[in-house]
């Protein structure tokens, strides 16, 4: 009986001790696989970042050259109107002195 019973532990040692290798390979396994395909996609992300880092600097320089051309675009249509003012107020006066002159013509006849 005796026998049967140092049997019966030593069956359950061994299955426990082959769960606990079969865990230690399996974590084992699962960090290299984790460790390996960071590895081999760390290329792939510091490029993407690198991308993008260079894109948020492109952006941000054109965000400031738009922001310049539309302070310009402002400037020019201020001078615009302005210009367009003075042309209405230069085509009033001449039309007046045009007016002016033509009725003096029509009393003198």
């Amino acid at each position: 009986m005796d026998m049967v019973i140092l049997q019966t532990q030593s069956t359950a040692v061994a299955a426990l001790e082959i769960i606990v290798m079969l865990l230690g390979a399996a974590i084992i396994g699962v960090l290299t696989t984790y460790f390996y395909m960071k590895s081999k996609y760390q290329k792939a992300i510091n490029a993407l970042q690198s991308k993008l880092e260079e894109a948020e600097k492109s952006r941000d320089r054109l965000n400031e050259e738009l922001n310049a051309a539309k302070k310009e675009l402002a400037e020019k249509s201020d001078q615009y109107e302005k210009l367009q003012n003075e042309y209405n107020e230069l085509l009033k006066k001449e039309k007046d002195t045009g007016k002016g002159a033509a009725e003096g013509k029509k009393t003198g006849k």
